[in-house]
């Protein structure tokens, strides 16, 4: 999340609010994925060989990865799809994760901030990471 912190340039008065809901939102997901999985080997006993695949998939990955370099976080598949998804703008309003933007027209529109946009690539990162453990 510092990454993220840094790369979007969160201002340091709005980070306990993403952390905080961040977390919130890490703690919901793996009870969800403990949950499903505890129903999955209960009624379908080889999901434990898709479970051994991923996990031997993901050790595989790490023992063959060279030097690790410093990401680009424009290039990451995470923050490329959350920008995807969410329409915002390019400044932060206080802490707020939704603001109201002046249109062309006149008229108002409720926009999401970059601290959303920041939160949702942390929740799809709990994602991952819930997944593969």
């Amino acid at each position: 999340f510092l990454l993220l912190f840094d790369y979007f340039k969160v201002p340091a008065s709005a980070q306990e609010r993403v952390l905080k809901w961040g977390i919130f939102g890490a703690v919901v997901l793996r009870g969800l994925f403990i949950g499903l999985g505890a129903v999955a080997l209960a009624n379908f006993k080889p999901i434990l060989l898709v479970f051994a695949g991923i996990l031997l998939w993901s050790s595989g990955k790490l023992l063959l990865a060279g030097e690790e370099e410093e990401e680009d976080l424009s290039e990451n598949s995470i923050v490329k799809l959350s920008s995807s998804m969410l329409d915002t703008t390019k400044e932060y309003d206080g802490d707020k994760f939704f603001t109201q933007v002046q249109e062309e027209g006149g008229s108002f529109v409720k926009k999401a901030t970059p601290l959303l946009l920041v939160l949702t690539c942390i929740e799809l990162s709990d994602i991952v990471f819930a997944v593969d453990s």
